[in-house]
């Protein structure tokens, strides 16, 4: 048997001791004003880059005072991390968002971390009301109500599933002048990871109606998640993938998974763009790269057809090199003509065009194939995985 069955072996028994595991870390989230109801959003720029394991945010705002030179206090919300996570240093700050930046007018605020138990009213339930934006009731008698260490340290010892017991929320003191107000806010997030996605990033966009224009009066939003790279949005505070603009190469479309509508996008290289103006967000946005290993067991008999998973990688471009070969294929189960389009699946993931027609036939029938025809195989850039997915199905 060749080298990567035992890899795939050891792979499969790793998952099953995971299964009903995952990490929740962290979620991204609108600055908040605390005691302010007349300043507006007046533009936004929100640029998200994937780094490896971390989502790193950079957000640009125009933010715009009708009045005179005024103090407001403004915060920034965010949850504590749940499930297969280590609270070894959950205090005084979220323990998986670092790097925190405040500029205001091109001056460094400092800011400060309260921890309070009240469930915020951004991070609120589809029935709720989107447009609620009071006072937050941490926030009384001029001040912000902060749970002690002693009371935190009780809080986590009784902690369970069904809620976070408390809420971080890092707050700052902003002197906005009269007119525009340039904030710039920048921060890194782990990715959280879940049995059915290889990693997920989540992002309060409702926070931003709590502004005195119930929203952002010029909107976008840029995403980088790497060349190479295939994930879902849910459509929620969109409509259609078409709502989205691909600043490179890549292929967009519509699907249905987990029950949701979801874009999937295909990024051979470049940015992904959302623009809205009066943008008045009623949905969150959540990006994330399913684990098709899970996709198979879940919607497939354990013993796949060729068929079947020749069909699924027409239908989607995650990744499937561990996944494909531990849900019950076999080598010998396949013809040649399917092993060698098997086989040149990494190659086709970064557009390359084949002399084969019969090849290059079946890459151009899925949803995802970009040709590239500058692209040149090179086995020292495909990942290990990738490198032992060749020699399986190699001849």
């Amino acid at each position: 048997m060749k080298k990567i069955a035992t890899i795939l072996v050891l792979f499969l028994a790793c998952a099953c001791l995971w299964a009903n595991d995952g990490a929740y870390y962290a979620t991204g989230n609108h600055l908040i004003p605390i005691t302010e109801k007349t300043i507006s959003v007046q533009k936004e720029i929100l640029t998200l880059r994937k780094a490896g394991e971390y989502m790193l945010v950079d957000v640009y705002y125009e933010f715009y005072n009708p009045a005179a030179a005024k103090n407001v206090l403004v915060g920034f919300e965010a949850p504590l991390p749940g499930g297969d996570v280590s609270y070894a240093n959950y205090y005084p700050e979220q323990g998986y968002i670092s790097d925190f930046t405040v500029t205001l007018n091109n001056q460094r605020l400092s800011y400060n971390v309260a921890h309070v138990t009240q469930r915020l009213a951004t991070f609120r339930y589809e029935d709720e009301d989107p447009d609620y934006k009071s006072i937050p009731e941490y926030y009384s008698n001029g001040k912000i109500k902060s749970l002690t260490k002693q009371q935190l340290d009780a809080l986590l010892d009784s902690i369970d599933f069904e809620g976070s017991p408390f809420h971080y929320v890092y707050y700052f003191n902003a002197n906005f002048q009269k007119g525009v107000n340039i904030v710039r806010h920048t921060y890194k997030c782990k990715l959280s990871v879940a049995v059915e996605l290889s990693y997920y990033f989540r992002y309060i966009l409702t926070a931003a109606n709590r502004w005195a224009n119930n929203g952002i009066d010029d909107f976008t939003l840029n995403i980088e998640m790497g060349d190479g790279e295939s994930f879902l949005i849910p459509a929620t505070f969109f409509k259609d993938a078409n709502d989205w603009k691909i600043v490179g190469k890549g292929r967009k479309n519509m699907t249905t998974l987990y029950e949701k509508s979801n874009a999937v996008f295909h990024i051979l290289n470049g940015t992904l763009t959302f623009h809205c103006t009066k943008f008045h967000p009623n949905g969150e946005l959540s990006i994330s790269k399913p684990n098709i290993m899970h996709y198979i067991w879940n919607n497939y008999d354990s013993q796949n057809s060729p068929a079947k998973v020749l069909e699924i990688i027409k239908k989607q471009r995650f990744n499937l090199y561990k996944g494909m070969a531990t849900s019950g294929v076999e080598y010998k189960d396949f013809t040649r003509e399917q092993r060698q389009i098997l086989r040149n699946v990494p190659f086709a993931y970064r557009g390359f065009v084949f002399k084969t027609k019969k090849l290059q036939d079946f890459f151009n029938s899925t949803k995802w194939y970009v040709a590239n025809p500058n692209y040149k195989v090179d086995m020292n850039e495909l990942t290990e995985d990738e490198k032992e997915w060749v020699e399986y199905w190699t001849e």
